[in-house]
């Protein structure tokens, strides 16, 4: 009986959206936004099992920063991870296309391994404009004072003479 009390029952305003990428707030429909891809080259770096290297991936910089990537094949088959961020060239990884992930795999990545990646969104209204063109689904407030700017109420020269 005391769970309905543990339920949110207000909404909570924020200036970046609250609905997740694809889900039924945001509508977006992620196969639209998704890539397949596999690994042609490991990082050159110390970062072995979170930094890899796909030349086929052609979208611009950051365009799956905070997506999703799912691995369909390989010791991480069935794994998914979030990206940290995309380069389509990368000079730390020979001016190729490199993804950083998230947090480190377990199991070793390999070349060969495919993968379905998707965008990502941060969760802004320009992103929501652009990248999605569903302004209209977006869940925050955009316009709503910060802090700072709640904190300067009062200290403003009127305008009214």
């Amino acid at each position: 009986m005391g769970q309905a009390y543990k339920q949110d029952t207000i909404n909570m305003y924020t200036s970046g959206c609250t609905a997740d990428l694809g889900d039924t707030k945001c509508k977006v429909v992620l196969g639209d936004f998704t890539d397949s891809g596999s690994v042609t080259a490991l990082s050159i770096s110390s970062n072995v099992n979170r930094v890899f290297v796909d030349t086929s991936l052609s979208e611009s910089d950051r365009h799956y920063d905070e997506g999703i990537i799912t691995w369909k094949t390989g010791n991480n088959a069935g794994i998914q991870m979030e990206v940290r961020g995309y380069l389509l060239s990368d000079p730390a990884e020979t001016n190729d296309a490199s993804v950083t992930l998230l947090e480190p795999m377990l199991l070793d990545i390999q070349v060969g391994d495919t993968y379905d990646i998707s965008a990502g969104c941060d969760k802004s209204i320009g992103t929501c404009f652009t990248k999605f063109d569903n302004v209209i689904n977006f869940r925050g407030f955009p316009h709503i004072p910060g802090v700072a700017e709640m904190n300067n109420y009062g200290n403003r020269v009127s305008e009214v003479t």
